[in-house]
């Protein structure tokens, strides 16, 4: 098991189970008291035809974040490669 991120007070996961239909590729687990809002993919569809304003603000930050993710991940990538620690 390893930690793939740590998320801090007001950071997000599992969006991309909203944009597809595939299955997850990680769990949550915390080490603190927090609370969670579920945006179940249902609601956030019946949002985009409700207020595509709101929808539309929802899911580019969806986009921004996936693109920051794949960013470190290419980066995490790239050095592990470079020093050669990727196995």
């Amino acid at each position: 098991e390893e930690a793939l991120a740590i998320f801090g007070p007001g950071m997000y996961f599992g969006e991309l189970t909203i944009v597809d239909n595939a299955p997850r590729n990680a769990d949550g687990h915390v080490h603190e008291d927090c609370t969670l809002l579920e945006i179940r993919k249902d609601a956030m569809e019946h949002l985009m035809f409700l207020d595509r304003d709101i929808a539309n603000e929802v899911l580019w930050n969806f986009v921004k974040t996936l693109a920051s993710r794949l960013r470190e991940t290419t980066d995490k990538v790239t050095f592990l490669a470079v020093t050669g620690k990727f196995t």
